[in-house]
């Protein structure tokens, strides 16, 4: 789909941005035309009328998946939200340690034309870093999805793993606990979350959450107030440390997901329109060119009859 957006006579016509657009409207000129009396250029505009019209369907039926899709995405990640917000509840009040070893887990799409979806938490990971590393901390980088890598640019070496074609697969919660195991397993002393909270269809906004470290959980006053069946505190609290990394990084992955397919519907109902926009633009152009060309031949039979007389 992204290699036909950009093959063609209609490439320049394309915005990377979709968060605007796709196809913005664009006026053909006599210049491009050749003049409305070569016939070969008409042909021509009519091959843009019909390329045009075959990526309006496109457009439009990507709306339609991604509008379909994102029904089931919402009830995911609303169902979803409750254990990712009561999972923090054992961390509030604690200072996270943002100076030492940091992991930082970023969510993206595997896909692009979304928008500025995953623009949007690139640019954000890009000022994180530079402000966490000018504090000296260690950062580490997870990507999730994949554009991480591509969205990561000049900070790809301190990626410590990545995972791909996570949008596509539809990661359930015990997958994201594998994901979360590997990042415990790296002990780090800040566990950091980054993805695009969902608000609404037209409004989505990277966002980071910052968890301290599992040295930080037993020093909690929070688990004061129960008591353990047995006297192997530490062990239970790991797996409490475990579950709420597992549903931090789930809930953002559930987040993300919801906001990719949102991005998506409105960025190809833009495009939609965009191409229909433009399809008016060249139907006008090829009806006067051929009109023109009509009356001038019309016009050369006259006088060539005229002439004769």
């Amino acid at each position: 789909m992204a290699g036909l957006l950009r093959a063609g006579p209609l490439g320049a016509a394309f915005s990377k941005t979709a968060g605007t657009s796709l196809l913005a409207p664009s006026v053909v000129s006599h210049a491009e035309l050749g003049g409305v009396r070569n016939g070969a250029k008409l042909k021509e505009v009519k091959g843009r009328i019909r390329s045009v019209k075959n990526i309006g369907k496109i457009t439009k039926t990507m709306k339609m998946i991604a509008s379909a899709r994102l029904r089931e995405a919402q009830t995911r990640m609303e169902k979803s939200r409750p254990f990712a917000e009561s999972a923090v509840k054992p961390f509030e009040g604690l200072k996270v340690d943002l100076k030492k070893n940091n992991v930082l887990v970023s969510i993206f799409s595997d896909r692009g034309l979304c928008g500025g979806l995953n623009g949007n938490v690139g640019r954000l990971i890009t000022s994180t870093m530079s402000q966490r590393q000018t504090a000296g901390t260690d950062v580490s980088l997870v990507g999730m999805g994949d554009k991480a890598i591509t969205a990561f640019g000049p900070t790809a070496d301190k990626v410590a793993f990545s995972y791909g074609e996570t949008s596509k697969r539809n990661l359930s919660f015990f997958a994201v606990s594998e994901i979360a195991d590997q990042v415990i397993a790296k002990n780090p002393d800040s566990v950091s979350v980054m993805f695009n909270k969902f608000h609404s269809v037209i409004s989505m906004k990277p966002e980071i959450i910052d968890l301290p470290g599992y040295q930080a959980l037993l020093e909690s006053p929070f688990f004061d107030q129960f008591e353990f069946e047995d006297d192997n505190r530490e062990f239970h609290l790991q797996d409490v440390y475990e579950y709420t990394v597992a549903s931090s990084i789930f809930g953002g992955y559930t987040e993300n997901m919801a906001s990719e397919l949102g991005s998506r519907m409105t960025a190809m109902d833009n495009a939609t329109r965009n191409a229909g926009d433009m399809l008016k633009k060249l139907e006008i152009w090829y009806n006067r060119g051929r009109q023109a060309a009509i009356t001038t031949e019309l016009t050369e039979i006259i006088s060539g009859a005229a002439a004769v007389e």
